[in-house]
């Protein structure tokens, strides 16, 4: 069944595409669970092979506004990324990101293979769990203009490599 094969401590999920129609890829590895929460760490790298890739001249990359809940949940802390069409190493961020597993109501957010998952309280089947807020979007040489209003260019960390 889709997502279900849980992944153990210290193993990446797959690479999954932060936003279908462009070819950053993430993935995320629980280090350790802390009371409610999870401990994960993240990666992300650039499918070069992928059809959404832009190797046009005019391309230089892609823009992306990633997008963590607070521990509340009720917002979100963004980070912000230049990913070069140089890039070719796997990046990892420097911070480990603390995601809620467990919730008072009985509900239950776990990683699997294919990303995060989340049970009911009433054991109803696990459905795909929205934890993240992202944008990308290209990079375009004399065109300023993109779909992420999250980003903020004066905040993007540069991965070239």
């Amino acid at each position: 069944m889709y997502g279900q094969n849980k992944v153990p401590k210290d193993t990446y999920s797959d690479w999954l595409y932060v936003q279908s129609d462009k070819p950053v890829q993430e993935r995320f590895k629980l280090i350790k669970e802390d009371g409610n929460f999870g401990v994960f760490q993240i990666q992300f790298q650039l499918d070069t092979q992928d059809q959404t890739h832009c190797n046009k001249p005019q391309c230089l990359g892609y823009i992306m506004a990633f997008g963590v809940p607070d521990e509340s949940g009720q917002n979100l802390i963004y980070s912000h990324y230049k990913v070069m069409n140089t890039m070719s190493e796997t990046y990892t961020l420097p911070e480990n990101v603390r995601i809620k597993l467990n919730f008072s109501d009985g509900s239950k957010r776990f990683l699997t293979d294919k990303g995060f998952f989340y049970t009911s309280n009433d054991g109803d089947s696990p459905q795909q769990a929205y934890v993240f807020s992202n944008c990308v979007d290209n990079i375009i040489s004399n065109y300023p203009q993109h779909r992420c209003r999250e980003f903020d260019e004066t905040k993007a960390i540069t991965i070239e490599k």
